[in-house]
């Protein structure tokens, strides 16, 4: 042992002392928990209320004259292949018209078509829908106009047909009672 170098003998002095120090420590104070909490007695559920069951009342039905309807308008129904539009872009836009129809917005709606027209001119089914939409809107000269537009572009019976359908109501709701009668005639009506 005559060879440890003087470094280890100082550090394994220093370990020794250290462990008496530590041995000779107090011990920390014992400690109790608290006591558990006791559990909660559960809350018995409120009293069910007494159901009356009654038998449904019949409304009174009355003659009463008939009061003038608002236009009908066509539902759209899926487009024929060669309809469905080209573009990517313009199948989302009228797709977002749809929508922005169904939940009442039709400006919007109105907007998402005319934008789709910006990118097919030519698409019959565009110009078919922005009728449907206008005519909806209040606004039979320019569903007229839109219609007449998809009548030009068609390029089958049923969405030639469907537009000159949009014309009669069109024009119906102007007071054009031969031009109409007309339209409903080549609509096939």
């Amino acid at each position: 042992m005559k060879y440890i170098p003087l470094f280890c003998l100082r550090f394994s002095v220093v370990a020794t002392a250290g462990l008496v120090l530590a041995a000779c420590a107090p011990l920390p104070p014992y400690q109790t928990l608290p006591p558990a909490p006791q559990q909660a007695q559960p809350v018995p559920p409120p009293p069910v209320p007494e159901v009356v069951v009654r038998p449904l009342e019949m409304p009174e039905i009355r003659d009463q004259p008939l009061q003038k309807a608002a236009p009908e308008v066509i539902a759209p129904q899926e487009p024929t292949p060669a309809l469905r539009p080209a573009s990517p872009a313009v199948l989302a836009l009228m797709n977002r018209a749809r929508l922005q129809a169904d939940l009442g917005e039709m400006d919007q709606a109105a907007a998402s078509l005319e934008r789709a027209i910006r990118i097919e001119p030519q698409n019959a089914l565009l110009w078919l829908e922005l009728a449907r939409i206008k005519l909806h809107q209040g606004n039979p000269s320019q569903a007229e106009q839109m219609a007449l537009r998809a009548v030009r572009f068609a390029t089958d019976d049923r969405t030639e047909r469907e537009a000159w359908a949009i014309v009669a109501l069109a024009r119906q709701s102007q007071g054009d009672i031969a031009g109409a009668a007309e339209a409903r005639r080549k609509a096939g009506q």
